[in-house]
């Protein structure tokens, strides 16, 4: 924490006393919980006045009617891993801190999950697969990101090219107008069609249209077989044109991921290692193979013969490396 942390800002005062009066102890004002909101992963920089925890949907209300009565920007945030200043309050104000809401609810004979907006994405997938079932929205910060900010930014994840983004597996969205007014979006069904749909005008909104509190998710059966492949070409435009040719081929691989030349020397060079000895720097790609074993074998085979007419090397990891 720095030395001096802003001051609240006098704009705010009153309704800040206000807050904390109704919440005690739920609205922290002290210089350390107001750094600790102050960025997200972007290490853009913003002080609020005070950081309100809600312990239920009481707290939240409460502190919605208050800024919108007194003009108070409110930004929310989960685990504040986002990259694009989303969960910094940019305009001063009150935090809204969700990240303790990590109630998650499964049914397993319907295939959906209930989870608050707290919940971390690399939690909720451990109790899906727990529970015979895969939740496919993977972003590179799962182990962190929570599921509200997925849903505010419609994540993805390399596993996007076959499943889809976030958006694709909820069903159901609850959260809060900016007056403080509660609204639910959708059904806990797989198939629901009646009325305009709002859920959808929500995801990827990016707090704009309001707090989403909690959601209910689709799930995919879990995969019994999984086979990853790493390949690399002698240009960008080899590996581009057999990435295509692979896919027209009828193999639809789970992870599908491009890594230029130069993004892989990067890589290199950090992680002291080549990632194919003698050929650093290439263009690769990396897939994955997911479905039952008769499905991965079947693809398996020709995802091995595309590798080796197109591809300078290759490694499967289960099996070490071909050539």
């Amino acid at each position: 924490m720095p030395a001096a942390v802003p001051k609240p800002t006098v704009r705010n005062a009153a309704a800040t006393r206000r807050l904390v009066a109704l919440l005690g102890g739920r609205a922290a004002t002290t210089d350390a919980a107001r750094f600790a909101a102050s960025f997200d992963g972007s290490k853009i920089q913003a002080f609020p006045d005070a950081v309100v925890f809600p312990r239920g949907d009481g707290d939240i209300a409460a502190t919605l009617r208050l800024a919108n009565r007194f003009g108070v920007p409110v930004t929310v945030r989960g685990g504040g891993t986002s990259l694009t200043g989303s969960a910094t309050p940019s305009r001063g104000g009150w935090a809204l801190d969700l990240s303790r809401w990590k109630k998650i609810r499964l049914d397993a004979s319907a295939g959906i999950a209930r989870a608050q907006a707290g919940v971390v994405t690399a939690e909720l997938q451990r109790a899906a697969e727990a529970a015979g079932w895969c939740y496919p929205p993977d972003p590179a910060s799962r182990d962190y990101c929570t599921l509200g900010g997925n849903i505010a930014t419609n994540a993805g994840g390399m596993r996007g090219g076959r499943h889809g983004v976030t958006r694709d597996y909820v069903l159901a969205l609850e959260g809060f107008l900016p007056t403080g007014e509660k609204v639910r979006w959708g059904a806990d069904t797989r198939k629901f069609s009646a009325g305009p749909n709002l859920r959808d005008l929500w995801i990827g909104s990016e707090g704009t249209l309001g707090v989403i509190t909690a959601a209910t998710l689709r799930l995919i059966p879990k995969p019994a077989a999984r086979w990853t492949l790493l390949a690399a070409f002698k240009d960008a435009e080899t590996a581009v044109a057999a990435g295509h040719a692979l896919r027209a081929g009828g193999v639809r691989p789970e992870i599908f991921e491009f890594l230029d030349g130069l993004s892989a020397r990067c890589a290199e060079e950090f992680s002291g290692a080549e990632l194919f000895p003698g050929n650093a720097g290439l263009p690769v790609i990396l897939l994955e193979l997911a479905g039952t074993p008769a499905e991965v074998a079947a693809q398996q085979a020709a995802v091995v013969r595309w590798a080796q007419q197109a591809a300078v090397a290759f490694r499967e990891a289960s099996d070490g490396a071909g050539a």
